[in-house]
């Protein structure tokens, strides 16, 4: 038997999540239905449809919910009350031994005010004014307590539910971006801030991140590994003319260390995303 939770969109500090309902029919498959295999998420990881995250040690991020780790009990919280149902923020699902946590975003297109016909056994009821909220097939978001993990398919889905995570996949603003095509290592030539496209912006808010944690030696190690492979770009000073959002990838794919070269045939690509072993 599990219990189903909503948080709410309310001013102050006081408590948001409200108890729904208790019931015997859980809310989604259980998450050894759900997922099969996961991937550790990284920010040079590129997200494929389909495919289950993982973010360990959750609980201790800078995203992560008090309710995550409470001991959470129904007597804890008033019940959701009807003037409170279009302030929801999202629900969830709390497994019957507490282990495990599903979440579902609530959007504008998941609370439904509508007339109703319901079904009853062999009889109906007609319900003129009914709001109701669409739960999807599969949950947002998956906690799990026991391995301190969050799952997830897509980022954007659960920022309203985790403040803060849409940074892992953030653009570097229009001033980081200006900050990085002024860099002693970039020769700008027909490239401005304006036509930065998105792809880039965030491979720049990567990339900064990066050349943050390098001392000298590692820059100019990098410096000469983005020549090798991208000789064109090279002035042979550790300098790189970019004239493109193309020649920009390829200095911050360099940034990350994204070139390599096959053992067979020694053809020289790039890894569009990367999965840390």
């Amino acid at each position: 038997m599990g219990y189903l939770y909503a948080k709410i969109k309310a001013r102050g500090n006081g408590i948001k999540i409200r108890k729904m309902i208790q019931t015997d029919s859980p809310m989604f498959p259980k998450l050894v239905e759900i997922v099969k295999e996961t991937v550790i998420y990284s920010q040079e990881t590129n997200i494929e449809e389909g495919v289950w995250y993982c973010l360990k040690d959750f609980s201790k991020s800078p995203y992560s919910l008090d309710i995550l780790t409470a001991n959470i009990s129904s007597s804890d919280f008033d019940g959701l009350r009807d003037e409170e149902f279009d302030h929801l923020d999202y629900i969830f699902y709390l497994s019957e031994d507490h282990n495990e946590m599903y979440f579902q975003n609530i959007g504008k297109a998941a609370l439904v005010s509508q007339k109703r016909f319901f079904i009853f056994n062999n009889g109906y009821k007609y319900e003129p004014e009914c709001k109701s909220i669409a739960i999807k097939e599969y949950p947002d978001a998956i906690y799990n307590k026991g391995d301190d993990c969050l799952l997830f398919k897509n980022l954007s889905y659960i920022t309203g539910i985790f403040p803060g995570i849409g940074a892992l996949y953030r653009e570097a603003t229009n001033e980081e971006t200006e900050q990085f095509l002024n860099m002693d290592f970039v020769t700008k030539d027909g490239i401005t801030v304006e036509i930065v496209n998105t792809p880039n912006r965030k491979r720049i808010a990567l990339a900064m991140e990066t050349l943050k944690h390098l001392n000298k030696k590692q820059k100019k190690e990098i410096y000469g590994y983005i020549a090798e492979y991208c000789p064109g770009l090279s002035n042979g000073k550790n300098k790189f003319t970019v004239n493109s959002n193309e020649d920009l990838a390829l200095v911050l794919y360099g940034i990350e260390q994204r070139f390599y070269t096959t053992p067979i045939g020694e053809e020289k690509r790039i890894a569009n995303s990367v999965i840390k072993l």
